[in-house]
Formats: structure tokens, C-alpha cells, sequence
């Protein structure tokens, strides 16, 4: 009978550390409880998640409860009913802007053409620019500001001359 290759791996098994020595078995307990710590983290931060939850949640309905009683509600206004009032504001100032500033223009177009000059939008642009006449922005003015400002005035400004 050939005993080499069982002696070999008797020499090989002797020469091998087992598997749980003490440094091994410690790495594993460190890491076991590295896990129980990280579980009991989770499990308290979880916890405590579910009571801000629960406090805001009731919070909330008592403030509900309080301002239903003087007919309020919880929030602040309707997106749709604060656009239109801004809308609204916007337009009446956009009004009251145009009827001021709708005849200047026009009467600088009329200017330029008594003067012999194209009455071009740029050319009333640059006029209105020099004589410090400010968009409704504070803006100076651009050949497109103007037509459409005129056009918003009195119409087609191009027809209405």
C-alpha cells in the first residue's frame, strides 16, 4: 500500500490554522455585534420616525379643528385665485402704462414724419430712449417694445398712422 499521498495531506492538514482561533473568532464576534448595534439603530431610528409622524399628524388636525372653528383654512391661498388676482393687477397696470405712454409714441411717429424721416420703429425707439421714456420695466425701449405697445394703444400701428 502507497501511504504518500495520505501522508501528504496529514503534513498538509497539520501545517493548515484552524478555522476559530482566537483572533479569528474574536474578528467574528466584533462583527456580530457591530450587526446587533446597526440592527438597534434601525430599529430606534424607526421608531422614532413613527412618533414625529404620529406628533406632526396631530399637530396638524388640532390646527385644522382650531381654524375651522373661525372658518379659515389650513394653507396658504389657491394658486389659481392668486394668479388671477395678479393677472388682474398686472393688466390694470399694463392699462394705465399704454394710455400714458401710447400717445407719445404716436406723436413722435407723427414728428418724424413731418420732419421728412422714416418713422420706423427703431427710429421711435432711439427717440423715446433719448428722451428718457422707460419701458413699464424701466427698460429702454427695442423696435419690438414699441410695436407692441403701439399695437396694444390703438391696434395695428402700422395701419393706424
Amino acid at each position: 500500500m502507497d501511504y504518500t499521498n495520505l501522508l501528504t495531506a496529514l503534513a498538509a492538514a497539520k501545517a493548515h490554522k484552524p478555522i476559530f482561533d482566537n483572533e479569528g473568532l474574536s474578528d467574528i464576534i466584533a462583527t456580530l455585534e457591530s450587526d446587533i448595534v446597526k440592527a438597534t439603530c434601525k430599529a430606534i431610528a424607526e421608531i422614532e420616525r413613527q412618533a414625529i409622524s404620529t406628533r406632526i399628524k396631530s399637530a396638524l388636525k388640532i390646527k385644522k379643528e382650531e381654524l375651522a372653528k373661525e372658518g379659515k383654512k389650513l394653507g396658504g391661498p389657491k394658486i389659481e385665485k392668486a394668479r388671477k388676482q395678479a393677472s388682474k393687477v398686472n393688466k390694470q397696470r399694463f392699462t394705465t402704462f399704454r394710455a400714458k405712454t401710447g400717445p407719445k409714441a404716436f406723436s413722435i411717429r407723427k414728428e418724424l414724419e413731418t420732419e421728412g424721416k422714416k418713422s420706423t420703429f427703431q427710429a421711435i425707439a432711439n427717440l423715446m430712449n433719448e428722451r428718457g421714456i422707460k419701458t413699464m420695466s424701466g427698460k429702454p425701449w427695442s423696435p419690438s417694445g414699441v410695436m407692441q405697445m403701439m399695437k396694444a394703444y390703438k391696434g395695428d400701428p402700422k395701419k393706424n398712422k
